[in-house]
């Protein structure tokens, strides 16, 4: 009579690779009885429910090592071996949600970007908070401005002097902060909104031409450009986008 392949069986009804079971055995998490004849392994219920507990522990993500230690725990032990892992999915958890968050956020900006293109240029009015620039390139290493982007790219700005080619880099702040190189707007003021396109490795190769010619086809005259970074992406050369704002008179 064909002998049963018992660690097949268990391999199958846990789900459990065959090898995952015997490295289980080696390191003592479980234990097989064994045929005294051939020596093949005999699981009892006592092996069924070992098998049960690591697979139920490792499903709450406790490390290994610590399985091993769970059989010699008393309850308050275990207890705060559960609660300890508890603390730490719920930190997990969170992280994962935020990073969710984030990607979310980038699928709007990307659906914002698609919404620009397909409309090239519109007028709003607006009312802007003072702007702080790092003049750029020579303040590049600024701290603060590294940190702003680090957590928050979007609240990123480029500001771009249409009279002067002059572009910077910076951010909206209050109204209290030193070295204001633009004050919050006093009362809503008339943009032309469009897309901006900054090629990466060449801040000077833009559309910014472009975005001014469509406001003195429609008789304005202009201002600076407030461009919002939206995302970098590739068109045949790397690019940051920029949700603009056109200052009209």
């Amino acid at each position: 009579m064909k002998k049963r392949n018992y660690i097949k069986e268990i391999s199958d009804i846990f789900e459990v690779p065959s090898s995952t079971l015997r490295y289980w055995e080696n390191e003592c998490l479980i234990k097989f009885s064994r045929d005294e004849k051939n020596n093949y392994r005999l699981p009892s219920f006592q092996t069924i429910l070992d098998i049960w507990n690591i697979a139920f522990y490792r499903d709450l993500s406790i490390p290994l090592k610590e399985i091993k230690l769970i059989p010699f725990m008393n309850i308050d032990e275990l207890g705060t071996t559960l609660n300890k892992n508890k603390e730490k999915l719920i930190d997990e958890f969170h992280k994962l949600k935020n990073t969710i968050e984030r990607i979310e956020s980038k699928e709007k900006i990307i659906e914002k970007l698609k919404y620009l293109q397909s409309n090239p240029c519109y007028i709003d009015n607006c009312i802007f908070s003072a702007i702080k620039v790092f003049d750029y390139p020579k303040n590049y290493l600024n701290k603060e401005f590294i940190q702003l982007y680090l957590s928050k790219p979007n609240e990123g700005l480029i500001v771009i002097d249409s009279e002067k080619s002059l572009i910077d880099y910076g951010y909206f702040t209050s109204e209290t902060d030193n070295d204001i190189f633009r004050e919050k707007d006093s009362c809503e003021k008339l943009y032309l909104v469009g897309l901006l396109k900054v090629e990466f490795y060449n801040m000077l190769n833009n559309n910014y031409s472009e975005l001014i010619s469509n406001a003195e086809n429609l008789g304005y005259k202009t201002g600076i450009i407030i461009g919002k970074y939206l995302i970098t992406a590739c068109d045949d050369k790397q690019y940051d986008y920029y949700e603009a704002w056109i200052e009209l008179f």
